[in-house]
């Protein structure tokens, strides 16, 4: 799936629990085709069977190196996004962690449901709204300015979402700006 020279389109996928526990549900057939692959902590530890053990060398890989390790060898053009619960986000590309953004901290969190989901959202909105040209956004053109501004509106609308009950509430563009502003 991809767009023409003159549409040119960008595929993003959020991956989702898997109840089965086999985490073999073809997104790596898939990722060729993806270009933000987001996912959260567990999700990718468990996508990659991710046990925390030494590669022989004496060193132990973070799991975000390992994440990145995997991802790369399976579709290296692909941007993994890492959500990370409270601590926020990470953005993959090459084997390495190119950009990392906290989260606005919130005295008490109400209800996380959706919060990734609104990660998401926020994430594509941040990079979307950044583009000089939407039209011709794709990740071959993507500016570090892009991935960073996705990572903060991200972050922030998935903060907002942790203050609300339930998951089908969306905040509004100026609650997320009173994120930002902090």
């Amino acid at each position: 799936v991809r767009g023409t020279e003159e549409n040119p389109i960008t595929i993003s996928l959020v991956t989702q629990q898997d109840a089965t526990a086999t985490w073999d549900g073809g997104l790596v057939e898939v990722l060729q085709h993806v270009d933000f692959l987001i996912l959260s902590e567990i999700e990718a530890q468990k996508i990659i069977c991710y046990k925390g053990e030494s590669k022989g060398d004496g060193k132990m890989p973070t799991l975000l190196e390992s994440v990145a390790d995997f991802f790369n060898e399976k579709s290296p053009k692909t941007y993994v996004i890492v959500t990370l619960g409270a601590k926020g986000a990470a953005l993959l590309f090459g084997r390495k962690c190119i950009f990392s953004q906290v989260t606005t901290e919130v005295d008490s969190p109400v209800d996380a449901t959706g919060a990734g989901d609104s990660f998401a959202a926020g994430f594509i909105y941040g990079v979307l709204s950044c583009s000089e040209n939407t039209k011709e956004s794709t990740t071959k053109n993507i500016t570090d300015e892009e991935l960073q501004k996705g990572l903060k509106w991200g972050c922030a609308n998935g903060t907002c979402s942790v203050m609300v009950q339930g998951a089908s509430v969306p905040p509004s563009k100026n609650s997320i700006m009173q994120i930002l502003d902090r």
